[in-house]
C-alpha cells in the first residue's frame, strides 16, 4: 500500500498551505509549470520553498490549525495491519510535519514514510529527494512502485495530484480522490481506477480484491 499524504490522507495540501501562508514570491507560477510538465517536481519544490523563511515551529503550529485527516484513515491503517499489507506514505511534502501528524494519531510506529529530507534554514526550506533506482522513473513515487513490482508485489497506489500520476498509472490497483487532478488525468488517459472521498471506500474495494 503506497499512499500520498497531501490532499489524500489529509484534506488539504500542507505544502500549498505553507506556501500560501508564508512564501515571499510568486510560487503559483512554478506550480503551473509543474502541472504542464515544464518543470520537475524536485526543481519546483526547491524553488518554491526557498521563498519560505520562517521557523519550523511556526509552520507546524499553522498546519495544526488547518489539517484534518480524511475520514476512514485510521480504519484503513487498521485494515492493512489486520491483513498484513505494509502501509507506506510516499510524499514530496514536509517530512517533519508528516511525522508530527503521525505521532498525534498514534501511528508513527505503524507506517513507513518515504519523503524528501527537509531542513528549515535561514535561507529557506531545503529538500533532499530520495535517489532514483530505475532509470525510467520520473520521480521517486513511480520509482517506488517499480521497485515493489520487481519484487513481485501487487501494488495499491492512492493519490490526488499531478505528481501521483506516473505512479498511479503503473500500479496494479490505483485509487484517486474524487474530483482531484489525479482523477481527471486517469480518466483523460482512459486508465482504470477507483475514486473515493472516504477511505472506507478503499477498504471495501480491497476486500473485493481477495
Amino acid at each position: 500500500m503506497l499512499c500520498d499524504f497531501d490532499g489524500t490522507i489529509v484534506e488539504i495540501d500542507t505544502a500549498e498551505h505553507t506556501l500560501d501562508r508564508f512564501a515571499q514570491g510568486d510560487w503559483r507560477t512554478l506550480d503551473q509549470k509543474l502541472d504542464s510538465g515544464e518543470m520537475s517536481l524536485e526543481e519546483c519544490m526547491r524553488r518554491q520553498f526557498m521563498m519560505v523563511k520562517v521557523r519550523r515551529k511556526v509552520i507546524v503550529d499553522e498546519l495544526d490549525r488547518a489539517v484534518r485527516a480524511r475520514s476512514g484513515f485510521q480504519e484503513l491503517v487498521d485494515h492493512c495491519e489486520s491483513v498484513r499489507i505494509p502501509f507506506t506514505i510516499t510524499s514530496a511534502g514536509l517530512d517533519f510535519y508528516i511525522r508530527h501528524f503521525l505521532r498525534q494519531q498514534g501511528l508513527e510506529e505503524r507506517i513507513e514514510l518515504v519523503a524528501p529530507r527537509v531542513r528549515v534554514t535561514n535561507d529557506g526550506v531545503k529538500f533532499a529527494f530520495p535517489k532514483l533506482v530505475d532509470h525510467s522513473s520520473v520521480s521517486f513515487k513511480d520509482d517506488i512502485v517499480r521497485s515493489n513490482m520487481k519484487k513481485g508485489k501487487r501494488v495499491v497506489y492512492i493519490g490526488d495530484g499531478t505528481t501521483d500520476f506516473n505512479a498511479a498509472r503503473i500500479a496494479h490497483y490505483p485509487f484517486a480522490v474524487r474530483g482531484s487532478k489525479l482523477a481527471r488525468l486517469m480518466s483523460s488517459h482512459d486508465i482504470s481506477h477507483e475514486e473515493f472521498t472516504d477511505f472506507r471506500t478503499v477498504i471495501d474495494a480491497l476486500r473485493r480484491m481477495k
